[in-house]
């Protein structure tokens, strides 16, 4: 659903196989990033590294969520093009997004999320089909 929606936007969704620099020496693998700047241009065929990262995806279970949710959330405020940092808790199928202000809360049960840094909304039930 997330790649349909990008679709023709310069935006491109990788999943957990593209990892993600936060530090000079310090690399990340999201369970999905969000590239923009054309990341399917053939240009960038072969990089094992991509700029200008926009949305990260990180998907909880009960061994990382607190990793996830306090350090690796640090280290992707820290990259400047990254605007919204997304939790998603599949056994309680709900979502949390953080911005870069640092904001950030659990959406209702049921609640579509919406994503401003790529001009896109994911329906609740996109984000949590079974198929």
């Amino acid at each position: 659903a997330l790649g349909a929606k990008l679709k023709g936007s310069g935006c491109r969704p990788y999943g957990s196989d593209m990892p993600l620099r936060t530090e000079k020496r310090s690399i990340r693998f999201p369970d999905v990033t969000v590239y923009c700047h054309d990341p399917a241009s053939p240009a960038n065929d072969g990089k094992r590294l991509l700029d200008h990262a926009r949305v990260v995806f990180e998907v909880l279970s009960p061994s990382t969520a607190s990793n996830d949710q306090i350090i690796k959330l640090a280290e992707y405020r820290a990259i400047n093009s990254i605007e919204t940092v997304v939790f998603i808790d599949p056994d309680g199928e709900r979502v949390r997004a953080v911005g870069q202000d640092g904001e950030g809360e659990w959406l209702p049960q049921g609640a579509d999320l919406s994503l401003p840094a790529v001009n896109i909304t994911l329906l609740h039930a996109e984000i949590f089909a079974r198929d």
